[in-house]
């Protein structure tokens, strides 16, 4: 099976992978021919796809130079990849300026990511300059945060800050609903669970929340019950539907902000006409 060039990027930092003949093929693809510590173009332009977060965009990435820091090791003529450390270099199709940058180190039949610069977090923080407006400083931090401790292997502080996200939009939910006068706030506050405070907010908060308010449960229990292992196994999945969630909200405030603007300019126009 072919290695997607993206898997150097969603690699976490220190953690050791078996160096298997995909990955050493891969490695060798893009360092033949190089004389150990020099840089030279990238001999396979590797290409993938990703949020850049100086452009507030996806993009594409493209292999632009590969370095190799140490020595090689050779065995009967044969070059051998052994305890090597090498430098990747992507640079944006938008903005070349604007680059990733990877080292990794071959050792032991492992290979380690024991550098990387954007860090994991900025890359996958992608939203636009216009939902972090919308979401506010502290849950894109927040956001930051949960990404930035599943990658470097810490599962249940991650759904810390995941479910303080959902607690976050529950919390605007209510203040929209009380400033509408759709809510009974006694019976609001009455509510105990989070479940039932999300059904009786269910038109303030994206379907996606209200149809799976058992999201919640499964942070608090990875919070409270399972293991770091187990938290980073669900993290992927649990990450997707806050990234839907989050975009349904930002999508929605965007909507009501555009509306309000036209009833305020069709207002103006109505009474120039009048």
């Amino acid at each position: 099976m072919p290695i997607k060039e993206d898997f150097i990027i969603l690699m976490p930092l220190y953690e050791d992978m078996e160096l298997t003949d995909e990955l050493s093929n891969w490695v060798k693809a893009r360092t033949q021919g190089m004389i150990s510590g020099t840089s030279v173009p990238a001999k396979t332009k590797g290409r993938f796809d990703c949020f850049c977060p100086q452009c507030h965009e996806q993009s594409t990435f493209i292999s632009t130079e590969t370095k190799s820091i140490v020595n090689y090791s050779y065995s009967n003529n044969r070059r051998m990849i052994k305890n090597e450390i090498f430098f990747f270099s992507y640079a944006c199709a938008r903005d070349e300026r604007h680059k990733i940058e990877i080292i990794i180190k071959i050792i032991d039949k492992k290979i380690i990511k024991i550098g990387q610069i954007p860090s994991l977090a900025d890359l996958q923080v992608k939203f636009s300059e216009k939902i972090s407006k919308a979401l506010g400083k502290q849950i894109v931090s927040e956001y930051g945060r949960a990404i930035g401790l599943a990658s470097h292997g810490i599962g249940i502080g991650s759904f810390v800050y995941l479910r303080r996200i959902i607690e976050q939009l529950i919390y605007f939910a209510y203040q929209k609903a009380l400033e509408k006068g759709s809510v009974n706030q006694e019976k609001y506050m009455k509510a105990k669970k989070i479940q039932d405070k999300i059904k009786i907010l269910r038109k303030e908060l994206p379907d996606i929340l209200v149809k799976n308010t058992s999201l919640y449960s499964i942070l608090s229990k990875g919070i409270h019950e399972l293991t770091e292992e187990d938290c980073l196994r669900y993290y992927q999945v649990v990450k997707l539907a806050i990234d839907l969630i989050i975009e349904k909200y930002a999508a929605s405030i965007e909507q009501e902000q555009i509306l309000k603007n036209m009833e305020k300019e069709i207002n103006k126009i109505h009474s120039v006409l009048s």
